[in-house]
């Protein structure tokens, strides 16, 4: 993206024709600029070529997350399979990771409010590289290096996220969505890919390496590129802002109105940022326990269709001899199922999320996952309850998608990565609770259960958030728009 020097950018006023069309003049020397308020300037951005590279470069956090959660299970089964670890040692890589992750989007959501998302991005990416190849030397550290891998990713997933969102207006949110989790689960294909074909004839070691490879490039990447627009003009930079939204519409030679850049800026009792202030602190409370059950309910079903996949004769009890390849095989199909399941809740995300609005999308696609895992209590054989359980994990998968849009255009720009990184955290913790239920359920009957009535009861949050296509249409508690405040050189 080349450079524009501020004094020789052209000053363009705009102007409504009778048939509400756009015509735009000219100015050499005007008296007065004209304010323009950021959001107004993203409608006139199309989805170009430069605008897609960036949304796909900055879905590297989803990227590495669908990646570390695919190959920690692959690997975990393929060391108890081998006899190197045992089952407390599997609770605490996975607990490690998880902890690591939690703590780190807790604080790298702050950090990227205050200093920038690249920043923080491109030092989470360096701490997941070289925590990756280090788990490569031994089984110890392994484990060491996955919460560490953990602490990095907290970094890079809120930032590049974001980063990726703030490129882009209202009307293009739902391919940012889909770009980004369509990224996840390349993440997942690509590691049970790799690791099915390549276990039998290179290292486990060696496909570590194969994996992060692509993570590498992204790091030049960001290094030679520009925070968001957004970013530079909630913290005063706004001169910087406005040049490379003009530089944007440059590439897609389209005009851009000459102005001074507004933002909309939550003030806050300290000046600090707040999720939990007046005006956002009902809205965050309530997103707190819809990300929770939510995330609990997904990876909870993934559980499930791993103990419904085995009683369905795909993983058979063999001999020692070929335990190995038959846990890989059963691996391989499991998560295969469950990322073509992830496939149709993208798709269904993307669609509802377009025609029906965000909340009402959400509350009709949990509805219908809940009635799909309490259903298959009643269902005989366990190639159907395989069925039930991955509709039930397309919907709720399709509910996480479209959650994710929801918050970031819930917030303002100055606090969207800590209120995003506070939410994941919250989310990802449900993690930790489907591995303990996974455990101490029994049986797949109290499992389901315990999902099913989750994922109702999560219908009464749900249905009291604020409704929104954007954050002018939030009146949260309100009073949003009474301590919201237009920012300007």
């Amino acid at each position: 993206m080349t450079s524009v020097n501020s004094d020789e950018l052209p000053v363009i006023n705009e102007q409504r024709t009778s048939d509400n069309s756009s015509v735009y003049q000219f100015e050499d020397n005007p008296e007065k600029k004209k304010n323009i308020e950021i959001d107004e300037v993203y409608k006139h951005l199309g989805f170009s070529a430069v605008t897609t590279l960036i949304v796909t470069i900055s879905s590297v956090g989803f990227f590495l997350l669908g990646m570390s959660l695919l190959w920690l299970s692959l690997m975990l089964v393929y060391f108890d399979c081998k006899e190197h670890i045992k089952d407390a040692a599997v609770v605490g890589v996975i607990s490690g990771f998880v902890i690591g992750l939690i703590i780190s989007l807790l604080i790298g959501g702050v950090v990227a409010d205050k200093i920038g998302r690249l920043k923080v991005a491109i030092f989470g990416l360096y701490v997941v590289v070289l925590a990756w190849v280090a788990s490569i030397i031994s089984y110890i550290l392994f484990a060491v290096s996955f919460f560490v891998v953990g602490i990095g990713l907290g970094c890079v997933l809120p930032s590049t996220t974001i980063y990726g969102f703030e490129y882009t207006g209202k009307s293009q949110h739902t391919r940012v969505m889909l770009i980004q989790f369509g990224f996840y689960l390349t993440g997942s294909i690509y590691a049970i890919l790799l690791f099915y074909f390549l276990e039998s004839l290179l290292s486990w070691r060696i496909i570590a390496l194969l994996l992060i490879l692509p993570a590498i490039p992204v790091i030049p990447f960001f290094h030679l590129n520009a925070d968001s627009p957004k970013f530079y003009a909630v913290s005063g930079r706004r001169d910087k802002a406005y040049l490379i939204l003009f530089n944007l519409h440059h590439s897609q030679n389209r005009a851009m109105i000459r102005g001074n850049l507004q933002c909309r800026e939550v003030r806050s009792r300290g000046g600090c940022c707040d999720p939990y202030s007046k005006g956002f602190s009902l809205t965050t409370t309530l997103l707190s326990i819809v990300y929770f059950f939510v995330y609990t309910a997904y990876y909870s079903l993934n559980y499930g269709l791993v103990i419904s996949m085995s009683h369905s004769g795909y993983c058979g009890n063999a001999g020692n001899a070929s335990r190995c390849h038959d846990n890989n095989a059963a691996m391989f199909y499991k998560g295969l199922f469950s990322i073509v399941s992830d496939i149709l809740g993208l798709i269904l995300a993307v669609f509802l999320a377009e025609f029906l609005g965000y909340r009402r999308s959400m509350l009709g696609l949990a509805a219908v996952s809940g009635v799909a895992t309490l259903s298959a209590l009643y269902c005989f054989g366990y190639i159907v309850v395989t069925v039930e359980l991955g509709l039930a994990r397309a919907c709720i998968f399709a509910v996480v998608c479209i959650l994710t849009i929801y918050t970031l255009e819930v917030y303002t720009t100055n606090m969207r990565a800590v209120a995003f990184g506070q939410l994941l955290s919250s989310g990802l913790s449900g993690l930790w609770v489907a591995a303990f239920l996974s455990n101490e359920a029994g049986s797949i009957t109290v499992l389901l259960i315990y999902i099913g009535v989750c994922i109702l009861i999560n219908l009464i949050p749900m249905y009291f958030l604020p409704v929104t296509s954007g954050l002018e249409d939030i009146d949260s508690e309100g009073t949003l728009g009474e301590q919201t405040e237009l920012v300007s050189e």
